[in-house]
């Protein structure tokens, strides 16, 4: 109730209580979900950072610094690269689509905070 009343249709990222309230998955929770699935540890390591990048409110450096040894702008290049090759690979597409699924079981619907109109 009180999520549905004060954070539908808000998207401030600068408080971290909201963030709590809509159930956005953490660096940790994602990366966990990543490695449970996906044997490949250096696919694994690219996915669960596109995810993170496309599900949380972090910033490139706090991605960055969370994952380590990448900067910034590798952490959005490599986002980039796995869009476009997400686009072109089906089996990755349909990975990743699972994954999202699973991420969106265990934190909510998390398209709608982030393509809703305020």
């Amino acid at each position: 109730m009180v999520k549905n009343r004060f954070i539908k249709n808000r998207a401030n990222k600068e408080i971290p209580e909201i963030e709590i309230l809509k159930g956005i998955p953490s660096l940790t929770n994602i990366a966990a979900i990543v490695q449970k699935t996906v044997k490949d540890n250096k696919l694994s390591r690219k996915i669960a950072i596109y995810l993170s990048r496309k599900y949380t409110a972090k910033t490139l450096d706090e991605i960055a610094s969370f994952y380590g040894n990448i900067g910034d702008t590798e952490v959005s290049q490599l986002c980039i690269r796995l869009e476009q090759k997400r686009e072109k690979d089906q089996k990755l597409n349909k990975l990743i689509s699972r994954l999202e699924k699973e991420i969106s079981v265990s934190y909510g619907d998390l398209t709608l905070f982030y393509f809703e109109k305020v």
